[in-house]
């Protein structure tokens, strides 16, 4: 049995570690607050591993992990999105039959390999995600009050980007979204890339972050008050946050058309395979980590550019895309809806001058100046 104190970087302080083996079984823990806290731990554990040792105690729930996803599925309380990610972490790890006991760090490990070609960020918004829905596992099966799964190893936090798109790559990129089926392409690979398609001038239009839009509902469009409301879940926390956002005519026509599934079932892999492809075609650089590569999360940098150049308070830039207030004054600065509206209606003449909303062509805008030209 060994206590030490050691400074924890998660923690950013001095705490007590513990290195002890009961019953065979190494324990390894380093975020007691005290050396008390320590003993207790060990003694509890002692006194845990002799009652089961004289099966004083029932043994652990055998779960497994496709009866815990079932479980997340039919549960409306987790988002779509975050059900999809979910879904997906149990695929890419050993399957439906593992226990969900059993998980280990090596999982997390496997877990982000099979994210390699996304972003740190996004990487990192997948494993919370994916943690927090195992951090609930007590609460839906009450045996497995106390435990926890393995910690999750994230990135660390990635610089902003500052990649803006040009009217012409956004051109080529649209174009590369519409063209014609091609030679060996399935037609639902086509239907993919034209909604993928509309996927991407929404953003444009309205700043809204991607996975907002791949959760929108039919009953967050109010065709009265020509809105969207938006719903944002921190995934570290699964906090939600909430703000509405009035939509300009050409994204209420694009909304109408594609109703009432929208994005459902696009999951990130679908839109990365399209956008990737079309990339190609329009022969634009695209990842986040290929140097001058483009992400579809840049298209709201360019929104917030373009309304920033047409002059628009901060505090309707910042209500349109869902940015936290970051000076005291914002704190008593309300955008009306009606103000809002000026945003997306700037916005969409942006976008007019180089979208032809049905078949995505474009004429021109220089991101960078701010300034419209013709191509």
């Amino acid at each position: 049995m060994k206590i030490e104190k050691v400074f924890s970087k998660r923690h950013k302080e001095f705490r007590y570690k513990i290195n002890v083996t009961i019953d065979g079984k190494q324990y390894r823990r380093s975020d007691f607050r005290s050396a008390r806290e320590a003993k207790e731990a060990i003694s509890a554990m002692i006194s845990s591993a002799r009652a089961a040792r004289y099966g004083l105690v029932k043994p652990m729930p055998k779960i497994t992990l496709g009866q815990f996803l079932k479980a997340i599925e039919d549960d409306e309380s987790y988002t779509r999105r975050a059900r999809l990610i979910f879904r997906q972490f149990v695929e890419k790890i050993s399957g439906e039959n593992m226990p969900l006991l059993d998980l280990k760090e090596l999982d997390w490990h496997t877990y982000r390999k099979a994210l390699i070609d996304k972003a740190p960020g996004t990487i990192n918004t997948y494993l919370a995600t994916v943690s927090g829905i195992l951090s609930s596992a007590p609460q839906i099966y009450r045996d497995l009050d106390g435990w926890r799964p393995p910690r999750g190893v994230y990135f660390a936090k990635p610089e902003g980007r500052q990649r803006l798109l040009s009217n012409e790559e956004i051109k080529k990129i649209l174009e590369g979204l519409r063209v014609k089926r091609q030679p060996a392409e399935q037609s639902l690979s086509v239907n993919h890339r034209r909604r993928i398609a509309d996927l991407f001038v929404l953003m444009l239009l309205t700043g809204a972050r991607k996975g907002e839009l791949l959760n929108l509902e039919p009953d967050q469009i109010s065709r009265d008050w020509k809105t969207m409301r938006l719903t944002s879940i921190k995934g570290s926390t699964g906090a939600s946050f909430t703000r509405v956002i009035p939509l300009s005519g050409a994204a209420l026509r694009i909304l109408d058309r594609i109703a009432p599934d929208y994005f459902l079932g696009y999951t990130d892999e679908i839109i990365s395979r399209a956008l990737r492809r079309a990339a190609e075609l329009a022969g634009v650089p695209y990842g986040d980590r290929v140097p001058g590569g483009w992400v579809i999360y840049d298209l709201r940098h360019l929104a917030a550019t373009v309304m920033e150049h047409a002059g628009l308070p901060y505090s309707i830039v910042s209500a349109i895309l869902g940015h936290k207030r970051r000076d005291m004054t914002a704190r008593y600065t309300h955008a009306p809806l009606e103000v809002m509206r000026r945003g997306t209606e700037t916005l969409e003449r942006f976008a007019a001058e180089f979208v032809d909303f049905d078949s995505g062509i474009l004429t021109g805008f220089d991101s960078e100046s701010g300034q419209n030209r013709a191509l």
